[in-house]
């Protein structure tokens, strides 16, 4: 008897197997990437559109900012003499000037602005000579391009402070492009005392008039009185203790008006 040979079968099943299984992993991983990319389009696309709220800048507004810190010694005289520097030149540029200067030294609010120039005050430890110092850092930023138009720092002493803000301004008039009219010279000329310590003492006493609680107006009294007492050449001091004893009158009858009165029964 001869035996029937039976042919071997080809193997296409298994190889159709293997092909629908590239097939069914290739649609997988393209259906996955499609929805990573529509879930990022949709993610950017999501985003508020971010405008450029800075561009339209006048040139002639200024910003004066004081950068929050208390890294120093003696931050309170520090602090208001910063103050106090603003507060001088806001009111001389604004009055002798087609400049407009917006003094944000007690402004904590942070938002847009249009003034195309900020002035940054700040108050920094640096290491010079071996031994860790405090400056005080002026910068005047062009906020068209970036740019730095004024970089000074200072060491401030009790003694130096009216040579320290009469430097400032000279530098400030060089970085504006402003010469300073005839009219605010003799005004800066009255913001100088014969002693610099009258000067800081000055600017203490006005940082604690605009508190106006009738403790700091007391306060600002007594040092205004040492100020006359130390320069009284100084007009402005006159002028500030007049303005603070009158502002402690209206206080003390404030009180005396406002306070509870119990009568016996």
């Amino acid at each position: 008897m001869r035996l029937r040979q039976t042919a071997t079968p080809v193997a296409k099943p298994e190889k159709r197997k293997r092909l629908s299984t590239f097939i069914v992993w290739g649609l997988f991983l393209l259906a996955l990437a499609s929805c990573v990319a529509l879930v990022a389009l949709s993610t950017l696309q999501s985003r508020p559109p971010v405008t450029k709220t800075r561009l339209l800048l006048n040139p002639r507004d200024v910003d004066i900012h004081l950068l929050s810190g208390n890294t120093c010694n003696n931050w309170s005289s520090q602090h208001s003499y910063a103050i106090g520097l603003g507060s001088l030149i806001t009111t001389s540029l604004n009055t002798f000037s087609t400049f407009m200067v917006h003094d944000k030294t007690n402004y904590n609010i942070n938002e847009p602005s249009s003034s195309g120039k900020t002035l940054t005050i700040e108050f920094v430890n640096q290491r010079h000579y071996r031994a860790q110092q405090c400056f005080m850092s002026v910068k005047v930023v062009d906020n068209a391009d970036g740019s730095t138009m004024m970089d000074k720092r200072y060491f401030v002493t009790s003694d130096n402070q009216l040579s320290i803000q009469n430097d400032l301004l000279s530098s400030l008039s060089e970085a504006l492009k402003q010469p300073w009219p005839a009219r605010m010279q003799e005004m800066l000329k009255q913001y100088q005392p014969s002693q610099s310590i009258a000067l800081t003492h000055f600017y203490q006493a006005h940082q604690l008039l605009m508190n106006g609680d009738v403790d700091s107006l007391g306060k600002a009294s007594s040092l205004l009185a040492d100020v006359n007492k130390q320069s009284p050449d100084f007009t402005y001091a006159w002028a500030e203790k007049a303005l603070v004893t009158y502002c402690a009158i209206l206080s003390s009858r404030w009180m005396r008006n406002s306070s509870p009165i119990f009568t016996a029964k």
